[in-house]
């Protein structure tokens, strides 16, 4: 029986991603949507995308930076970046 994928675990998805030794692992898509659990280490070394972006935050704290300006984040905070 296959898992249903309207219902899905985040702790499984983190344990995924702490095997796999990457900093993403994707967590859910459909159609044009794709969600994936992101763990940088100390700076993100990312690069401007070309869609746009939410990061919603799981655990830890930092500083985002973000088309000019800082806004401090910790868990349960929902940051925006659009593409570009």
């Amino acid at each position: 029986m296959s898992k249903p994928n309207f219902h899905l675990s985040l702790k499984e998805t983190e344990y995924d991603l702490k095997a796999s030794g990457n900093e993403f692992a994707e967590f859910f898509s459909h159609g044009s949507l794709v969600v994936e659990l992101y763990k940088p280490g100390k700076i993100d070394k990312q690069t401007p995308h070309t869609r746009d972006e939410v990061y919603i935050v799981v655990s830890g704290s930092g500083r985002f930076y973000n088309d000019g300006a800082y806004a401090d984040f910790a868990k349960g905070d929902f940051l925006f970046a659009k593409a570009g």
